[in-house]
This record gives structure tokens, sequence and C-alpha cells, in this order.
């Protein structure tokens, strides 16, 4: 993996924005910041110890911003006791990839409908390095009705 100004300016970022307390105008400010970074397809390492390929803006924000942090802290406490985890609606798999590298006895079954964001959730899960029996992906969606 070819080092990039990126994949050195981003786990800086990520760290400050999941370690910073709120204050007023904190959103406005972290836009205005991520906004200016270039958006450049690539892995790039997480501060929380794993690499994640961003592959669109929305990715880029996506790993700055860890996902939504609250939801991320409470799976990360109730991962360390479970055996499966379900990931429907996976996207890129940010939830797998935390909760693995959490609990590496964790079995994970994602769902993700979408083609194009189903290639990048498995190219993350393989890269995580043990994708074997405790990783299964599914290429659909999951839910009560069709459509």
């Amino acid at each position: 993996m070819i080092e990039s100004k990126q994949s050195r300016i981003l786990p800086l970022a990520a760290n400050l924005i999941s370690h910073s307390h709120y204050f007023p105008g904190r959103t406005r400010l972290f836009n205005l910041f991520t906004n200016r970074l270039k958006f450049t397809p690539g892995w790039v390492r997480h501060h929380k110890g794993f690499s994640w390929f961003i592959d669109s803006p929305h990715a880029q924000q996506m790993y700055l911003y860890s996902c939504e942090p609250f939801t991320s802290k409470v799976l990360s406490k109730l991962s360390s006791k479970a055996s499966h985890f379900l990931d429907i609606g996976a996207n890129r798999g940010w939830y797998s990839i935390l909760l693995k590298n959490r609990n590496n006895k964790l079995v994970i079954h994602a769902f993700e409908p979408d083609q194009k964001i189903f290639q990048v959730l498995e190219k993350n899960l393989y890269q995580f390095g043990n994708f074997d029996d405790s990783f299964h992906t599914e290429h659909c969606g999951v839910g009560e009705s069709i459509g």
C-alpha cells in the first residue's frame, strides 16, 4: 500500500473528531474541514486499528466520523459477550470490522443489496485478514416485504 497525503491526514482527523467534545459550531467546523479534504480512492489505516477502503466522499465522511460514535460504542461493548452479529444493510462493513476487531471469535453475517457497495464491503472484509468461516456476506436485502 502506497502511503498518500490522504492516508496520513485522515487518521489524524478521525482521531481528533472522535475525541473532541461537543461545542457550538463543532459540526459546521468539521464539515468545513472534511469538505476541503481532497477525495482520493484508496486504503487508509483507521485510528481504531484497521484499514478501510475509501471509495467515495461519503465513505470518507463515514471514516472520519466513525459511523455514529454512540452506536459504535454500544455495539462494541455488547460484542464482547456475543457469538454472532447480523449486519443488515452492512454498507461498507464498518460495524462488522469494528466488532470483529473487538471480538475475534464473533461470527458475522453481513447483508448488502447494492452491488457496487457490496463489492467494497467484501474488499474491506477480505483485507481485514481473517475472512474465513466467521465472515458471511450476502448480496441481498433483508426485510419484511419485497421492494
